[in-house]
């Protein structure tokens, strides 16, 4: 979600990435000032405050801890800043800032069910191997497309479909083998 900034005098372009209220538990992730979302706050016309990155914080704010509870004009809008993110903390690594997803009702309609760009991220509970999950969220979507009369249709010409990747390979993707034989070469020195 490009963004536009225009506290500091001269406008200045931001990544921000919209979440839910929950994105910063799965990581297990805790800011280093102030607070992550409630579920209040991610609902429409709700959703004016925003979580600043810990490089956002420094290059637009200083380091600056009365930051919190401070209104910025992001979008020609009002937003209140809450909680400001660790350095460890950089996801997605384009993010400056995070805002709640806050959708409307209305975009859960079924008959729009299988229209979602959405990614989701989940922590699988200890002990279950990813092999199994997968099993179970295709055996999942195979029950939603066979229930869904004429749109499940649709979804299954189209390949709608749930599946699970691990954190590590959705973030390596083709590197993820070349990075990990480079590591170990750097280990060796």
């Amino acid at each position: 979600m490009p963004t536009t900034y225009t506290g500091s005098g001269v406008p200045e372009r931001l990544r921000g990435a919209t979440v839910s209220v929950e994105w910063f538990d799965v990581f297990g992730a805790k800011p280093q000032l102030g607070r992550t979302f409630q579920p209040e706050e991610d609902k429409p016309n709700a959703n004016n405050v925003i979580v600043l990155s810990d490089a956002a914080w420094k290059r637009l704010f200083g380091h600056d801890a009365g930051v919190l509870a401070r209104t910025v004009e992001l979008n020609e809008k009002p937003y209140k800043v809450i909680g400001v993110m660790g350095p460890e903390f950089r996801w997605p690594a384009i993010a400056d800032l995070w805002v709640p997803l806050g959708l409307p009702d209305a975009q859960y309609n079924p008959q729009n069910r299988f229209n979602e760009g959405f990614a989701a991220f989940a922590r699988l509970k200890p002990g279950v191997k990813v092999a199994v999950a997968n099993t179970f969220t295709q055996v999942l979507s195979d029950r939603v497309k066979n229930s869904a009369g004429r749109l499940g249709e649709y979804a299954k010409q189209s390949a709608w479909g749930m599946f699970l990747v691990p954190m590590t390979d959705f973030v390596a993707g083709d590197t993820k083998t070349p990075t990990l034989v480079l590591r170990a070469q750097w280990a060796s020195f």
